[in-house]
């Protein structure tokens, strides 16, 4: 009679258990698709006139000029391949050691790490590779400087997909905005028709398509 009392309750135990790993593999699959579907494309006028909100608030030339911060349609995909299941990607500030601020592009795996790996990263000033190791310490001296400011902005994988099927898809604009409904700072991903826009390449269109909806850190999103 005990061992049978003794194997019921072994049985139980076990079974809770086999319970909780499908709980927490399910949380675990909600959990990326939450991150996999962060951001979402808004009307290009009201990005603009949030990066007119931001430019004014820093003094900055009118919106015709764009801040320069860029990724190529090639360099995009070479990030995204750089790991093995592309959750997202983080949009990094950064600081070089003669104060110059930077965009670097990271991208995410299912790990949730931004550091945690080795990958291909971007410095959206020159649209070309940088080590991780100077992305880091950039990183770092931008949090050391901007303590209280935000880190980085996260877009989930789907925004990429989509870009993909924009067919005057050529690079990615990257440009702060601040919003005129909640004060708070904004990243946007532009995407511009190059054949009505600038002759610079990175001029601003009514035919543009505008991303934002990021998520930024702090609060973090992802794990540092």
């Amino acid at each position: 009679m005990k061992k049978l009392v003794y194997f019921s309750v072994a049985f139980f135990a076990m079974s809770l258990l086999a319970c909780q790993d499908g709980k927490d593999e399910a949380k675990n699959i909600t959990d990326l698709s939450y991150y996999r579907n962060i951001g979402k494309q808004i009307p290009t006028e009201t990005g603009y006139r949030w990066m007119d909100v931001y430019r004014t608030k820093n003094k900055l030339s009118a919106r015709t000029k764009p801040s320069g911060f860029a990724i190529s349609k090639e360099n995009l995909a070479a990030v995204s391949n750089s790991v093995g299941q592309l959750i997202g990607i983080a949009f990094q500030h950064g600081l070089d050691e003669a104060g110059q601020h930077h965009f670097l592009i990271i991208p995410v795996d299912e790990t949730l790490q931004i550091w945690a790996s080795d990958k291909m990263i971007i410095d959206a000033n020159t649209d070309s590779k940088i080590t991780s190791d100077v992305a880091h310490q950039w990183a770092a001296n931008y949090k050391n400087a901007n303590p209280d400011a935000i880190w980085f902005h996260f877009f989930g994988k789907h925004v990429f997909d989509e870009m993909g099927l924009i067919p005057f898809f050529e690079y990615i604009q990257i440009e702060p905005a601040i919003s005129d409904v909640s004060f708070a700072p904004q990243v946007l991903l532009i995407i511009n028709d190059l054949s009505i826009g600038a002759s610079s390449g990175r001029g601003e269109s009514e035919e543009a398509v505008v991303y934002d909806a990021s998520s930024p850190c702090p609060p973090c999103p992802l794990a540092e």
